[in-house]
């Protein structure tokens, strides 16, 4: 490594070393308590290779399999049990690693196409790390798996790059470690599935011979066809461990999530461009029919292929990051309904392409020497202001109460966000403000979601409502209405045995 990238590396890492120095002390939240504080095996390290085997193991939730994941909390345990510090630690130098890949990556992309990315590179990775979405990926702990996941994302995409560039004996090393690092993304996360499209975009973009140590005679497709089938082994692996393969849960049909999320495909882009009033509980209408919002996604995408026919042998570089962008976006906002339909985490690793695509445009606009100065402060001014909305943003996460009540403020209507904030301000003795909390919930829409297969499909389970409200109504001396809430809370138990992920307040597909 010569001198430049571990400067690079210096300057990130005290870049969002300064972006989250508020976040160490931040709460557990949300699904935290069920795949750490409240998941006996996390704290027995001697359990990780157990992990890999069992899907019971994972949360106390839902059987997910995510063992690379889970394995790290195990760590975490160890280190600092429930004391949050180690694991906010982990996730933040995780983030400066991935900052530093995607340094590397757009630097290796800009060589092979003969090009110098100058300060694109640098910039490209700094607004990625310091942007406030990613805060829902960074500061929420159970963030974890996505940040891992796009740790071996980048990894394997870095040695793909290396493989097909490098003519030396190196090269076998990179081929064959691309594979492990696919693995190991999808142990963590299922969304590292779109590591092998980017990489076949990546050949359609660059055809053989483009390169001066790459033969034009050497096949491309056989080592594309084994890394789907890589991805397609592993699905038909954790499907047999799992049960199933993707989130059974949703009520949604395709068709209505693919309206839905070109709806969001919206809501992400704002978010991107205008990082304000950022949200992580986004209380989202379904779509079950077209509509101008569904349209203008749907344009919005249309636009964007046809562009990136047109400029893809002009612009092949623009074309690969704006493409990015939609690519790793789609394995959780296309064919795979969730009940969540929006999530900032989930923009984790498609907002890299576009912060590449953001500099690179930003250093045209401002291409020429005598402008250079213009172009490195219009870059420190965003990246400044990045930081202090980073910074505001991890306030909200200083705990249960603080997250969820500003979750409320700006989602009204959800009956998850009040009822999370009851329970909050429950645990918190604030027993007058919980049970306006909890009877603002129960006047809410219902909290079972739909039914499938003859089974709830729940954001928050009803039962635990009533359940908190009454014991808000004992602990204010409300003996009788305390009594009501509990006979409710034990009816509405014994009614709905079977609904999938009980929880003691939500479930997501985290």
């Amino acid at each position: 490594m010569t001198s430049r990238p571990i400067a690079v590396f210096a300057a990130l890492a005290l870049l969002v070393l300064l972006a989250y120095s508020n976040s160490f002390s931040a709460g557990f939240h949300f699904d935290d308590f069920a795949q750490i504080t409240l998941n006996p095996y996390v704290s027995d390290v001697s359990n990780i290779p157990r992990f890999f085997v069992r899907t019971d193991l994972a949360d106390t939730l839902s059987r997910q399999y995510r063992p690379v994941t889970t394995s790290s909390f195990a760590l975490n345990h160890a280190v600092s049990a429930d004391s949050p510090w180690s694991y906010h630690a982990f996730n933040i130098g995780l983030h400066i690693l991935n900052a530093f890949l995607l340094y590397l990556v757009i630097t290796a992309l800009f060589a092979a196409y003969g090009k110098s990315p100058s300060l694109i590179a640098f910039a490209a990775a700094a607004l990625f790390a310091l942007h406030p979405v990613q805060t829902d990926a960074v500061t929420y702990v159970s963030g974890r798996a996505v940040l891992l996941a796009v740790f071996f994302w980048l990894s394997g995409f870095l040695c793909f790059l290396k493989f097909r560039e490098d003519g030396g004996r190196s090269r076998t090393v990179y081929a064959s470690t691309v594979p492990f690092c696919l693995l190991l993304g999808l142990l963590s996360k299922e969304t590292a599935v779109s590591l092998p499209a980017m990489m076949i975009l990546h050949d359609l973009l660059r055809p053989a011979g483009d390169s001066p140590n790459e033969s034009s005679g050497r096949p491309k497709w056989p080592y594309h066809a084994a890394m789907v089938a890589l991805v397609g082994l592993f699905f038909v692996s954790k499907g047999r461990l799992q049960g199933f393969i993707a989130t059974p849960d949703s009520p949604l049909r395709v068709a209505d999530y693919l309206m839905t999320e070109a709806k969001v495909l919206l809501l992400y882009l704002r978010l991107l461009v205008l990082p304000i009033n950022q949200n992580f509980d986004y209380y989202l209408p379904r779509t079950f029919a077209p509509d101008a919002g569904v349209a203008a996604g749907a344009a919005v995408v249309a636009a964007s292929l046809v562009l990136a026919v047109r400029y893809a042998r002009r612009e092949p570089l623009a074309v690969f990051f704006g493409m990015w962008f939609l690519v790793t976006l789609a394995p959780e906002s296309s064919l795979v309904p969730i009940i969540d339909v929006a999530r900032e985490y989930r923009l984790y690793l498609p907002s890299m392409g576009l912060a590449a695509l953001a500099a690179m445009l930003i250093d045209r606009i401002f291409r020429g020497a005598a402008r250079y100065t213009a172009r490195n402060a219009v870059f420190a001014c965003i990246l400044s202001l990045f930081i202090v909305l980073t910074l505001s943003r991890n306030r909200v996460w200083s705990d249960d109460v603080s997250l969820w009540a500003d979750t409320a403020g700006k989602a009204p209507y959800s009956t998850r966000a009040h009822a999370s904030l009851g329970s909050a301000l429950l645990r918190d003795g604030r027993y007058a403000e919980a049970a306006a909390e909890l009877e603002t919930a129960l006047r809410l829409k219902p909290m079972v979601v739909a039914v499938v297969n003859g089974r709830g499909v729940m954001f928050v389970q009803r039962s635990e409502v009533h359940a908190d409200l009454g014991e808000c109504y004992q602990r204010l001396g409300r003996q009788a209405e305390a009594e009501e809430q509990f006979r409710r809370a034990a009816a509405l138990s014994v009614q709905t045995p079977d609904i999938p992920n009980p929880s003691p307040s939500l479930t997501s597909d985290m």
